[in-house]
């Protein structure tokens, strides 16, 4: 007879089931590292706030309030007196709330729990908004924990405005000052951009392009007079990567640009991250790139 699994699993494959869903495609753009596991007991505290968002309201509000009453939770929850009640009493029995004198206060464990809970809410939200993105990566290409890119802005295309990631990726360079791209495709509108940007207003610029890319701005009749103009100019670097880029990643003035594309390549969505921490990926990132490519 076939063995149960141990009830046991890691914490990164919890949180992507709980925020995104079974889909195996969608599970390749998990971005959480977390190698901890959660045994059975864990899980089972998990599902006990899960099955009922009155307790997680209770406990946030507990904390967050001082000292509140059973009246005063019920003035702000909209539940039951007896669903109040009975939920209170089961947070008292778990130890993360106690009561004294008539009013509820978090113990010290329930205050750890709630900021475990907030920041598992955080993660789940995020992930859903970052979904366009990871649809089109794998987690080891976009190796970065979930919580650096909580305040990230998603450009996605859309029916009606199919290139508004593109646009959105022309306009930052529009104002740049510096830049450091690496990159699969190139647009001509994007292209132009880089060109006025350092030839005409001489700015500093970096251009990793892959061989497919390159071969395009150098021969294409609308890329070829500008693709000479750069190389007459000593404020940009060009280069050719020899490989496969598995995203558009660019470091425009302090703001990192991921941008992704379907299979075939049509632009689908763009980050944007002013985050140290990204930065700091994204600046090491295209380090690597443009130190295995070859200098034109």
């Amino acid at each position: 007879m076939e063995r149960s699994p141990p009830a046991t699993l890691r914490t990164e494959a919890y949180l992507f089931k709980t925020a995104m869903g079974p889909n195996k495609n969608q599970m390749n753009g998990l971005l959480i590292r977390v190698e901890t596991m959660i045994d059975a007991d864990s899980l089972e505290e998990i599902a006990f706030l899960s099955r009922s968002p009155v307790r997680v309201e209770l406990l946030h509000r507990i904390e967050r309030k001082q000292a509140p009453t059973c009246r005063d939770l019920r003035d702000d929850i909209d539940a039951s007196r007896t669903t109040i009640q009975r939920n209170l009493k089961a947070l008292v029995d778990k130890g993360w709330i106690e009561k004294s004198d008539n009013v509820y206060i978090c113990t010290f464990t329930g205050n750890l729990l709630c900021s475990a809970i907030t920041e598992l809410a955080d993660s789940i939200e995020t992930l859903h908004r970052l979904e366009p993105i990871l649809e089109h990566v794998s987690r080891s290409d976009l190796d970065l924990n979930i919580q650096q890119l909580h305040n990230a802005k998603i450009t996605v295309a859309t029916p009606s405005n199919p290139y508004a990631p593109v646009n959105r990726h022309v306009e930052a360079l529009q104002t740049a000052h510096d830049f450091r791209l690496s990159t699969a495709v190139v647009g001509r509108d994007a292209f132009e951009q880089v060109w006025e940007q350092t030839v005409q207003n001489g700015c500093d610029g970096e251009l990793v392009l892959t061989n497919d890319a390159f071969e395009i701005v150098r021969s294409d009749s609308s890329y070829a007079d500008l693709y000479r103009e750069l190389l007459d100019v000593d404020n940009v670097e060009l280069s050719v990567y020899d490989g496969d880029l598995p995203y558009y990643l660019g470091i425009v003035d302090d703001i990192v640009q991921v941008g992704v594309e379907d299979e075939t390549g049509v632009p689908k969505a763009l980050l944007e991250s002013d985050s140290p921490a990204v930065r700091e990926w994204a600046i090491a990132k295209h380090e690597t790139y443009r130190c295995e490519s070859e200098p034109i």
